[in-house]
């Protein structure tokens, strides 16, 4: 008796239990993840759930945009819902009806607005306010639930393109793309590493492969000012360090250029200075380009989107790069 009773217990909570399970809440927040990092970004999705609502928008003949959300009191007024035609299944639950759309897309709401958005990737239940064109206004704690996607493939590729692009700059480097060029009338087996040409190489395969890498992420395509300025700088530097360089082969009081030694490997041959030892101007440029494009790829890494430098970096590495243009211009000259 006691163990029929024990049986027939254990069965009405486990039944009990499982109702609980399929019950469905009245209100829930979905987020259709497309980039598939966790975060709310530009084109990602919120879909909301509100038990009855295809019924009301109905009845009432209400219109979609006048239906507003805000999420922990940051204000989606801004963007129209559209009926979500899709199914969703969760936590064995399917939601096939009552579920409004809204996109979320940088050309709607405020720069400031999406970071706030994007804060919300660390919470599980949020605050909702629902405000609905007859002035009622329905506040719940809800859940705030990732939806699964398939965008882990847009990872892979991302980072494929990106070691593709890589490698295509790499073959320019193998070819002696970054090598310094000797006067006419020198012959070595290996010309020296130009620091100049290793700093364009530098900051050209940082801004292509990252751009490539944010497009097959967020279909995304832009290049911002930081990086036509980063450009803008390796670019100038580049073409002072060229003109230099033609104009010290001109030079009949120039019968040396350090150019015109064999490469000694690249880390050497980009930082000494005419009497072999390293510059300090020179490793003053490389340290700053080396920790700033580091700083640049771990922005793109974590906010899917090009970083914006403000002016202080720009002065930091246009003055270091002046410096070393500077010295340059009369490095040859104790050689004469």
């Amino acid at each position: 008796m006691k163990r029929t009773l024990l049986i027939s217990l254990t069965f009405i909570l486990a039944l009990v239990h499982f109702s609980n399970g399929q019950k469905m809440d009245t209100v829930r927040l979905f987020i259709a993840d497309f980039a598939g990092d966790d975060f709310i970004n530009d084109k990602d999705s919120l879909i909301l759930y509100y038990k009855g609502i295809y019924e009301t928008i109905e009845k009432e003949e209400w219109d979609l945009s006048n239906i507003d959300i805000a999420i922990n009191d940051i204000s989606l007024a801004e963007i129209t819902p559209r009926r979500f035609s899709k199914s969703i299944t969760k936590d064995n639950i399917t939601y096939d009806s009552d579920l409004l759309l809204y996109k979320i897309k940088k050309s709607d709401i405020s720069t400031e607005k999406l970071e706030e958005i994007r804060n919300l990737k660390d919470l599980r239940q949020v605050y909702l306010t629902i405000e609905l064109p007859d002035d009622a206004i329905i506040n719940e704690v809800t859940k705030l639930t990732p939806l699964l996607n398939n965008a882990g493939w847009r990872q892979i590729v991302a980072i494929l393109v990106s070691i593709a692009i890589v490698g295509i700059i790499s073959i320019l480097v193998l070819s002696g793309g970054l090598r310094d060029e000797t006067s006419p009338d020198v012959q070595v087996e290996k010309a020296p590493y130009s620091f100049s040409r290793t700093q364009i190489f530098w900051w050209s395969t940082i801004v292509a492969s990252t751009i490539a890498y944010v497009f097959i992420m967020t279909n995304d395509f832009s290049i911002n000012e930081t990086a036509w300025i980063l450009l803008g700088i390796t670019g100038t530097t580049l073409g002072l360090s060229f003109a230099i360089d033609k104009s010290d082969i001109a030079k009949d009081d120039i019968k040396k250029r350090i150019q015109d030694n064999e490469s000694e490997g690249w880390f050497k041959d980009i930082l000494k200075d005419s009497s072999g030892n390293i510059s300090i101007h020179r490793l003053q440029a490389f340290i700053f380009n080396l920790g700033f494009g580091i700083y640049y790829i771990l922005i793109v890494l974590q906010s899917l989107k090009l970083p914006s430098f403000d002016s202080d970096i720009f002065i930091l590495l246009g003055l270091s790069s002046g410096a070393y243009a500077f010295v340059k211009q009369n490095e040859n000259k104790g050689l004469s």
